[in-house]
């Protein structure tokens, strides 16, 4: 039996993580504008609504 390993937190230089939180505001922004559902935008980007919804609050 072989076991998965063990999820590892990683950790993002400062610039990485300005990149990540401001493409989820644009993420989410767009949508809005758009006036798309979570769904369909999930959906569209070919992943789960919840996926997308962690995407959008990084």
């Amino acid at each position: 039996v072989t076991q998965m390993p063990k999820s590892t937190v990683r950790s993002y230089s400062r610039y990485t993580e300005e990149a990540l939180t401001l493409l989820a505001k644009l993420i989410r922004a767009s949508r809005l504008e758009k006036k798309m559902s979570a769904q369909e935008v999930a959906d569209r980007a070919g992943i789960s609504r919840g996926m997308l919804s962690r995407i959008e609050k990084a």
